[in-house]
């Protein structure tokens, strides 16, 4: 059970890190987002801060970022829809998700090389 746990953990926070990501860079960009979903399917809990529904919901194993105008044939060519963005900030956009698993991945693996672990000491005797 304690090993379902840590991979839920473990999950939680890569899916929350990775959307990060393509939140942070849409709103960098200009782009609208409707919605932050840390989890998919029916809604458990959230709320509305400006534009943005952050939300949680009920199936742990992924999440979502929802952009304006981020499917063809819904946007209305608005200046903030993701579709309507040159092909360069949509590349950023779609980029920085998998990048910042990178990031913390690197930030990670620097923290447990500088902390170190202990060496064992043997003793004749």
């Amino acid at each position: 059970m304690f090993s379902v746990i840590l991979f839920l953990l473990v999950l939680s926070i890569l899916v929350i890190i990775h959307e990060a990501g393509h939140f942070l860079a849409a709103r960098s960009q200009g782009v609208k987002v409707e919605k932050f979903s840390f989890g998919f399917g029916p809604k458990i809990a959230g709320f509305k801060r400006g534009d943005t529904e952050y939300l949680f919901s009920l199936i742990l194993l992924g999440g979502y970022v929802k952009m304006a105008g981020d499917e063809p044939g819904t946007g209305s060519g608005q200046p903030w829809e993701f579709l309507a963005k040159s092909i360069r900030q949509r590349f950023l956009i779609i980029f920085m998700g998998p990048c910042l698993n990178y990031l913390l991945g690197f930030l990670l693996f620097w923290a447990v090389f500088f902390v170190g672990s202990p060496t064992p000491t043997s003793r004749i005797g």
